[in-house]
């Protein structure tokens, strides 16, 4: 029997710890040699820490214990979280979808003016008015349902014609029947020099196309005149005739005549060629029976008769519509199915028509 002293008890105990550690964890790492293998992988075996000079183990000093390294855990690998986006409600603003209300047809304003409205032109935004007896209305039509007088011209109008700058005032019976107006500012016209020796008698009417404009002379004579140049306005030609010549439309080159006509009806419609102004052609005398007096004739487009002179059938009238004004309805102009009527004793009515 061995007989050991204290201090090699003490460094033999230790020695014997680590070396039964030792065998367990070989052991129990060969149980798996020759097997299946596990499942998940075997824990790493630990030795522990020697004393590099005696190569004795290293023993805690409190403990008395053999001391291990420290394990540095390995750090697994986590899966990469990919952010999840709740989607957002879509914030494309709502279309607005505005509904507009079908246009009401029939009166949409009326216009209080003095005098007893007998014509009416409009040229853009503007409607010339004449009115017997209390001169030429000046309206701005802007808004179709607040037409607002700009000015008048003092004096007594029977019939107006207007193109973008020039203006042209008719008064049946006076000494000076023509007058002529810059209305380049529709709000300030400028009275223009006319030449004298106009004439419209009884009745009558002005056109205007153009640099050319004529004056129908009622029962006195027709007068031509080039107006081309505001500031020197002259009479190309006049014609004396036998019947009474009322309204006159210029298109195209064309004036068409509303009055008497030879043969039996008496009344009918005239169409001059001006091509060469100096000596106006007579190329067609239409006869209209059952409308009695013609007042009025317009050109395609805008008209109170529409007349195809090429045609040989004979012309026919047809009434489409009644609609009932204010007032006496004179005159009318017809533009993108509106229509601006003079209305005697209540000024200018404005009609939609579709």
């Amino acid at each position: 029997m061995l007989a050991l002293d204290d201090r090699s008890a003490n460094l033999l105990i230790p020695r014997l710890l680590v070396l039964g550690l030792v065998i367990a964890l070989t052991v129990q790492g060969c149980l798996f040699l020759g097997g299946e293998e596990p499942e998940e992988a075997a824990a790493p075996v630990l030795a522990p820490l020697v004393d590099p000079e005696t190569g004795d183990p290293l023993l805690d000093p409190t403990s008395g214990l053999p001391v291990f390294p420290t394990l540095t855990p390995t750090p697994t690998s986590t899966p990469t979280r990919i952010p999840t986006r709740t989607p957002r409600p879509d914030r494309t603003p709502t279309p607005t979808v505005t509904v507009t209300p079908t246009p009401t047809l029939g009166i949409m304003s009326n216009l209080p003016l003095d005098g007893s409205s007998t014509h009416v032109i409009v040229v853009g935004d503007i409607a010339y008015i004449s009115a017997r007896g209390a001169g030429l209305n000046i309206v701005d039509i802007a808004d179709l349902e607040n037409p607002v007088l700009l000015t008048t011209i003092p004096g007594s109008s029977d019939d107006v014609a207007a193109n973008g700058e020039l203006l042209l005032v008719l008064e049946v019976g006076a000494d000076i029947a023509l007058r002529a107006f810059d209305v380049t500012t529709p709000a300030e016209p400028r009275e223009l020099l006319v030449p004298p020796g106009i004439r419209s008698d009884i009745f009558g009417g002005v056109a205007l196309e153009d640099g050319l404009a004529i004056v129908s002379g009622g029962s006195a004579d027709m007068t031509i005149l080039n107006v081309s140049n505001l500031n020197d306005i002259r009479i190309i030609s006049t014609r004396s005739k036998d019947l009474g010549f009322a309204e006159v439309t210029l298109h195209e080159g064309l004036a068409y005549i509303s009055g008497e006509v030879a043969g039996n009806p008496r009344y009918g419609i005239l169409v001059y060629d001006l091509a060469e102004p100096e000596d106006p052609v007579l190329i067609q005398s239409l006869r209209v029976p059952g409308l009695g007096p013609i007042s009025r004739v317009r050109a395609p487009g805008n008209f109170d008769l529409e007349v195809d002179v090429a045609a040989s059938v004979q012309p026919r009238v047809v009434r489409l519509r009644t609609i009932e004004t204010p007032g006496d309805a004179r005159g009318v102009f017809v533009r993108e199915a509106i229509a601006y009527v003079a209305d005697s004793g209540t000024g200018l009515t404005i009609i939609r028509l579709q």
